[in-house]
């Protein structure tokens, strides 16, 4: 396993960052929300609803191991290892489970400006963007306090890309 902190690779994810991401707009974005514009414009890319996955996969294993099988039989599926957000969600709807039971709240505790095709590769991984947002390409980043090049998401998609040692 790479060891996606090192000096080197540090380096190159903060040559990547330097590129893609350029400014925060956090700023601006606390400033819309507290003068009431763009409430649901904003909440596009700074909330949305996660399935705690785990939890939710352990359940249907050991409650609906029957109704899984044939499910994943007619999806034409050999397990519910890689079954992305949608289709958990849609394995919930074809089961009749309430997913309400196994989601929590994820929220933007940062806004970046970013470029177009970062927001798209942030996107692929399930993270909150938006492309037209007064303009501008929006990154609403869930966590803070460390460097955006320590992020595993940042990490993982530089990984992806072949770049890191």
């Amino acid at each position: 396993m790479k060891d996606y902190n090192s000096n080197e690779n540090q380096r190159i994810k903060g040559e990547f960052i330097k590129n893609e991401v350029y400014c925060c707009a956090s700023s601006l974005i606390y400033q819309l929300q507290e003068d009431g514009h763009y409430q649901d414009e904003i909440m596009e890319f700074s909330f949305k609803y996660v399935i705690r996955e785990e939890d939710f996969k352990n359940d249907i294993l050991k409650d609906y191991k029957d109704e899984l099988k044939e499910w994943l039989e007619e999806e034409d599926k050999t397990s519910m290892d890689n079954l992305d957000e949608e289709e958990l969600r849609q394995l919930a709807y074809d089961l009749n489970i309430s997913i309400d039971d196994y989601e929590e709240p994820e929220e933007a505790l940062e806004h970046w400006i970013v470029s177009d095709w970062l927001a798209d590769k942030l996107s692929e991984y399930g993270e909150l963007t938006t492309k037209d947002f007064l303009g501008l390409t929006i990154w609403g980043r869930t966590c803070s306090g460390q460097a955006i090049m320590l992020d595993y998401v940042i990490s993982k998609i530089c990984d992806d890309l072949d770049m890191l040692k």
